[in-house]
């Protein structure tokens, strides 16, 4: 394949995935997917296998399945059906079913082992060197809470999850674009979102987008680059400014001891970073603000 022609299909894809992701909790029909982004639905199944290593029903199950799994972790009050049901499942016993064969526990397991503690349970998916180290457990952050105003950016995603170099190339991609529409100054405001919880989805399948606030959400973009809307809203704030390392060290004290202990629960709408600088300084300190988006219990 080309190289233009496969950027193009990348872009078409990304158009695919967010129109999916938006769409979870709905019936999702593959013709109707493809021709969102001008896919021949023929030949849609193969080209999105191709491009994503799954096929687009497994995709969605996944997203699925991992979007209630999270949800069963922070999201106290609402029922396993009611969370099966908003999750794009049609009936409870197929949600249980499909959770049971992904995770090798049912909906009621998980959430009885993970309500101990606000500890998650650990199966073959985790990644352990996210887990938090015994030297690191008693460091606590600065959370606040916060009306935060909408944000229109512009993005490129990591390839291959959180891993380090598709990240740097993610980052690289959209900075490059910026300086070329002259949108870099003092005033740019650069913001990440790790879209996926490392502890469900296995780091190569996570969604990283990183990004700049734009002021125009109509601006034309180029193949690579797409655009994104962070709602407005309530958010709990950790102000991180910590040696690097300490990053998935704070997004686990958000989650499982700020939160678990608040009168918050987590709401649909994506975890983001507001960077205050691009990657540590020569010192590793990286400050950066963890935006989680809440509502109340």
């Amino acid at each position: 394949m080309a190289k233009n022609s496969k950027i193009l299909y990348e872009q078409r894809l990304e158009h695919v995935l967010r129109y999916i992701d938006d769409h979870l909790e709905h019936p999702l029909n593959l013709e109707h997917i493809a021709q969102t982004a001008y896919f021949s639905p023929y030949h849609f199944h193969r080209l999105f296998h191709a491009l994503t290593g799954e096929t687009p029903n497994a995709l969605i199950t996944r997203l699925r399945l991992e979007r209630a799994a999270n949800q069963m972790l922070y999201q106290r009050k609402p029922s396993i059906t009611d969370i099966a049901l908003r999750s794009g499942f049609q009936t409870s016993s197929s949600f249980c079913n499909a959770f049971k064969k992904h995770f090798g526990i049912n909906p009621s397991q998980w959430r009885k082992q993970n309500s101990k503690n606000g500890q998650v349970f650990i199966n073959q998916l985790v990644d352990n060197q996210l887990m938090m180290k015994n030297e690191t457990q008693h460091l606590e952050f600065p959370v606040h809470q916060q009306k935060r105003k909408a944000l229109h950016i512009a993005y490129a995603s990591s390839r291959s999850g959180y891993d380090e170099q598709s990240i740097a190339q993610a980052w690289q991609k959209i900075l490059a674009w910026a300086e070329s529409q002259h949108l870099l100054n003092d005033k740019t405001q650069y913001i990440s979102i790790a879209f996926d919880n490392p502890d469900i989805t296995q780091a190569h399948q996570c969604r990283y987008f990183a990004g700049i606030v734009i002021d125009d959400p109509c601006l034309i973009t180029p193949a690579g680059i797409a655009h994104y809307y962070l709602p407005a809203g309530d958010y709990a704030i950790l102000q991180f400014n910590e040696d690097i390392a300490l990053v998935p060290t704070a997004y686990q004290y958000l989650y499982k001891h700020w939160l678990l202990q608040s009168e918050f629960q987590a709401i649909d709408s994506p975890t983001f970073e507001y960077l205050y600088q691009l990657g540590p300084d020569k010192n590793r300190r990286l400050r950066t603000d963890i935006c989680l988006p809440i509502a109340p219990l």
